[in-house]
């Protein structure tokens, strides 16, 4: 029955040739401009799963009241000074806002520099005030005058007065020294007076970070392209004396997600075009016969763009996944055609060209059927899965194998109805074909096969999304090295609770847990010790009020807010450790993202996609 049907299609399309292939020409070129003029990207990863889960409402209900946790991009400024990477992101921030619908800065918000000293362990604060009560006298001469006149007096004095030199002389000497060298060698950037008078021991590296959020456009091809172009921009423009003493990156799930699309695109693209050069120097390396290259390229070409337009008519979109269908289709397409022209080109050899392609379609064209019938089924498979990226992947490859099938079977023997046979095939030289006679190449092939097959066994799964993104991108490499340095995590859930009692309750159960490493409440992110670090801080103004008020706004009570000038502090303030429990409230820890927000001192915090916006001052990794 088969037989006599692919017998009889393959007659009439010979009768018809050139109808059949003017046909073609139309629907392919009303195809092609469907799947440009409706083509559809949807960029938005996280819609990669089937969203109607109870998780996914919750999550979204979370988002709703909390939307600052939400597609963050983050500026993350690192250097081994703290005031210069301050001072840098400060002037980035201020570049970055009202170009933005959101630009947060934790680690420099005013309540950071007004409590930053709380969230210091009291051995450190100890030390921070010892260092200002030492260099109070070079930090009074500034004050009354900010020329290098005024410390420059003060060293004056010093060594005029006969008195032995305090060893706290050097806080301001050797900065002077500095600022001098450089004078005279022409060097003129800045002194950072505060990194050179509070410095910090070690080779570590300090980071601040800057939340952004913006609008985005999941229907377009690059939904995060103008948002992350933008903020590059805002970087370049950026002028600072301290620039290029920092590092400058972008991390978050933004920046992520960008790049993850980005890099889907262009290695969609590149493997395409490596396929088809490939397959070009196959054929001609195989085939060696022009005709039969220029027909299975055609039919190639145009099974692709049909599918193309199959994938608008069924699925209405592509995503990340999805869109490798092109190089699948390159590979697995191109087969029935070569198959079919290469058993014509035999059969021309005893048949003249109706006859080869009536015979070569009735011997060869159920196996072809059959072959892209249970292509189909195979890639169809993947549709009852959860995973929707995977299942529209399986839905518009499933369709090209049977386009593909139509296509061969129409289009071949309409081209080789109007074009010459093609010549004889030529032999392959015995010196490419003896050697794989051989018997001992087939023992080693099995070997071969049997090792590998035990090597597969110790494949492993990785659960984790940050797996599939590019481990070379800034993004990620930036995201690692937070990981590296405890600043975030990748790999945290968050808890709503009802109230602070919930909250505090389910801490209690989550933390007996195995899987669970920490949980944290917001009650956790108050300063502990407060009483005592305030007693301490309170002296200390006392001390410093003429320096820090002036000497007609002194004041004795000028607490926690007066003292913000610990800048070698360890103040990498993050939250939401390994799991985070919120209420509804307040402003959590953290979220399914890990977006946190809140000063914790040195506690890490974050998310599988390093969303953790919870820095609050500069961190360093040499700790107290």
């Amino acid at each position: 029955m088969l037989e006599k049907l692919l017998t009889a299609w393959t007659s009439y399309v010979i009768r018809q040739a050139v109808p059949m292939l003017l046909t073609l020409v139309t629907l392919t070129t009303a195809a092609g401009w469907y799947a440009v003029s409706a083509f559809k990207m949807n960029s938005d990863t996280s819609e990669l799963v089937r969203q109607d889960t109870d998780w996914r409402r919750t999550y979204n209900d979370y988002l709703a009241t909390f939307p600052q946790y939400s597609q963050n991009t983050f500026a993350v400024v690192s250097g081994a000074r703290p005031n210069e990477v301050r001072e840098v992101t400060l002037a980035l921030r201020d570049e970055l806002q009202g170009k933005f619908s959101s630009v947060y800065a934790p680690g420099i918000a005013e309540f950071a520099d007004r409590n930053t000293l709380l969230f210091v362990d009291i051995d450190r604060l100890d030390q921070i005030l010892v260092r200002l009560a030492d260099a109070q006298p070079f930090l009074t001469a500034i004050a009354q005058d900010a020329s290098l006149r005024g410390p420059l007096n003060l060293l004056s004095d010093a060594f005029n007065s006969g008195e032995d030199l305090p060893e706290a002389l050097n806080q301001m000497a050797e900065p002077l020294n500095l600022a001098a060298e450089q004078a005279l060698a022409g060097n003129a950037s800045p002194l950072s007076w505060r990194d050179e008078i509070f410095r910090v021991g070690g080779t570590g590296t300090f980071y601040q970070i800057i939340v952004v959020q913006g609008n985005r456009d999941f229907d377009v091809q690059l939904p995060n392209r103008e948002m992350i172009a933008g903020m590059r921009q805002a970087i370049s423009n950026l002028d600072h004396p301290y620039k290029d003493r920092v590092k400058i990156r972008l991390s978050g799930q933004v920046a992520l997600d960008h790049e993850e699309i980005e890099s889907a695109v262009d290695g969609a693209q590149f493997t395409g075009t490596l396929a088809l050069l490939i397959l070009a120097f196959v054929l001609l390396a195989g085939v060696r016969s022009l005709s039969i290259i220029a027909a299975t390229y055609l039919s190639m070409l145009i099974g692709l763009v049909w599918t193309g337009a199959f994938a608008m008519l069924a699925v209405g979109q592509y995503n990340t996944i999805s869109i490798i269908f092109l190089v699948l289709f390159i590979g697995l397409g191109v087969d029935f055609a070569i198959h079919l022209c290469l058993r014509y080109q035999e059969a021309t050899m005893t048949q003249d060209k109706t006859a080869a392609l009536v015979d070569t379609s009735k011997s060869l064209g159920a196996a072809i059927i059959l072959c892209g019938i249970t292509a189909a089924v195979g890639f169809l498979s993947f549709t009852p899965t959860e995973y929707r990226g995977v299942a529209e992947l399986g839905i518009i490859s499933g369709g090209g194998m049977i386009i593909g099938v139509l296509v061969t079977l129409t289009l071949i023997p309409a081209y080789f109805a109007v074009m010459p046979k093609p010549p004889a095939p030529l032999p392959f030289s015995p010196r490419f074909t003896r050697p794989l006679q051989h018997k001992q190449l087939s023992l080693a092939t099995l070997v071969l096969g049997v090792a590998l097959s035990i090597i597969g066994t110790q494949a492993h799964f990785d659960h984790s999304t940050l797996a599939i993104k590019n481990p070379e991108s800034e993004a990620m490499t930036t995201l690692n090295e937070l990981i590296a340095e405890g600043i975030i995590t990748d790999y945290t859930l968050t808890w709503v609770a009802p109230n602070e009692q919930a909250a505090l309750d389910a801490k209690l159960a989550l933390s007996e847990l195995e899987v669970v490493a920490e949980v944290q409440t917001p009650v956790d992110y108050l300063p502990a010790d407060q009483e005592e670090k305030l007693l301490m801080l309170d002296d200390a103004s006392i001390m410093l009020s003429t320096l820090l008020e002036g000497p007609e706004n002194a004041r004795s009570d000028d607490r926690a807010g007066g003292m913000s000038a610990g800048a070698d502090s360890n103040m990498g303030a993050g939250m939401g450790n390994d799991m985070n429990v919120g209420t509804s409230g307040d402003r959590p820890g953290g979220n399914a993202d890990g977006q946190d927000n809140g000063i914790a001192g040195d506690r890490p915090g974050g998310d599988a996609d390093g969303q953790d916006n919870g820095i609050a001052g500069d961190k360093h990794d040499n700790r107290g």
